[in-house]
């Protein structure tokens, strides 16, 4: 939802276009956005829209992958939907943390200074490694955070992956994912102070596990500060809804 009650949009044509649309508050497509109410963005290439946002000033940001052998992918529109060529090259940042390996960015979110954080997953050689970036509201990387500007996430024999992040009050950044090991999975929720480290006041080392099976996919927070996890959790062959909670 935009300030103003218009509702934007993003999801794929086939496989090599993303799109986004908006929305007046009547469900009429807002013909001022882009083409007729849709923005595209073909690249010849496969493409996937994960998630979105929407900065306070009206630009909307989408982050997916790009590429067969993907790099994480993050798009930023202006508030008329054409790209905006001020964010990264003409409206576009990729992100390969290795040349010849998958990279996909899974969710992002804006924090008040205009920095935006982004999560998801790489490929490093056999293994997979859940990564938390940040970067300055022109595309670049924040080098502030974390000793390169990112964090990696990894547990020895699975494959892990973040899915989604939010924040608390206080500026700490939370990321929620799952390493996945050929059991089943081990649903995680991870904290970073805003300059990048793992808080080491959450759970002594910053990271809260789960135990196998249970794989997490979504976070957010309650107004008392209480941080709610969401995903599922395997029980006798069969897969159920899960909600918990972490102080």
């Amino acid at each position: 939802m935009q300030s103003d009650g218009k509702i934007v949009v993003t999801g794929e044509a086939g496989s090599s276009s993303i799109v986004v649309n908006r929305y007046n508050d009547n469900g009429t497509k807002d013909t001022s956005f882009g083409d007729n109410g849709t923005a595209t963005y073909s690249p010849g290439r496969n493409v996937e829209s994960k998630d979105m946002a929407i900065q306070p000033d009206g630009k909307i940001l989408v982050a997916g992958s790009i590429g067969y052998d993907k790099d994480a992918l993050i798009i930023r529109y202006s508030d008329n939907g054409s790209l905006d060529a001020s964010f990264g090259s003409d409206g576009i940042v990729t992100q390969c943390f290795d040349y010849y390996d998958d990279d996909s960015a899974e969710t992002l979110l804006v924090q008040p200074d205009g920095k935006i954080i982004v999560a998801g997953e790489t490929e490093q050689g056999s293994a997979w490694k859940a990564f938390i970036i940040r970067y300055t509201d022109n595309g670049t990387i924040d080098t502030t955070f974390s000793y390169d500007g990112y964090d990696l996430y990894e547990k020895e024999g699975t494959y892990c992956h973040f899915y989604d992040a939010a924040l608390q009050k206080d500026g700490s950044i939370l990321a929620a994912g799952t390493c996945y090991s050929e059991t089943h999975g081990g649903g995680f929720v991870a904290r970073y102070t805003d300059n990048g480290s793992r808080d080491e006041g959450f759970n002594g080392d910053g990271i809260y596990a789960c135990d196998d099976a249970i794989e997490l996919r979504g976070v957010g927070t309650q107004s008392d500060g209480k941080i709610i996890a969401a995903g599922s959790k395997f029980s006798e062959g069969n897969r159920n809804a899960l909600v918990l909670s972490v102080r």
